[in-house]
């Protein structure tokens, strides 16, 4: 049986644990406060938690095999998320636009859709190359959107508030 693995990083999970980690460390060593440096002897089984949280959840693989997806923990191999292929109708492949305050980012990415057009499972491309191996892998056992979808700020898709909606149509000249 084989398998494709690609290695993912979520960043929000990861950044946010390790420089909240970093602030503190970085603080006692500047500030010779005795109060702040006694909190974090007295507190640091706190910092334990999140450290291990953000190395489970933050450094992830993605599978694809001819079972199914599944996300597992880079670190023991747990779980994360799983679904077969008989669950999921279709894959799109999802121009993401992200419109933060200063910027706007644009990511390519894999939706895996369910029968009742429910988005079960998605993976993000690093860059083309990435995209088409993925696409490429996937054929194999699942059937493809003929168009690619064009979202802005998918967190509500993404997050199983609304069904997919196809009518969200990338123009391409």
């Amino acid at each position: 049986m084989s398998e494709k693995k690609y290695f993912r990083t979520n960043v929000a999970i990861f950044g946010s644990v390790g420089g909240l980690v970093l602030f503190f460390v970085t603080n006692s060593l500047v500030d010779n406060d005795p109060k702040f440096i006694n909190f974090i002897i007295d507190n640091f089984l706190l910092f334990i938690p999140l450290v291990i949280f953000s190395l489970l959840y933050g450094l992830t693989y993605n599978i694809i095999n001819q079972d199914g997806l599944k996300r597992t923990s880079f670190f023991g191999g747990y779980t994360i998320r799983s679904i077969s292929w008989n669950k999921i109708k279709h894959f799109a492949q999802v121009d993401e636009e992200w419109r933060y305050t200063y910027s706007v980012e644009n990511n390519d990415s894999i939706w895996f859709i369910g029968n009742d057009d429910i988005l079960y499972f998605r993976i993000e491309a690093k860059n083309d190359a990435h995209l088409k191996e993925i696409i490429d892998e996937v054929t194999k056992y699942s059937k493809k959107y003929d168009k690619i979808l064009k979202y802005t700020d998918p967190n509500r898709t993404i997050h199983r508030f609304f069904k997919v909606n196809y009518d969200k149509i990338k123009i391409t000249t």
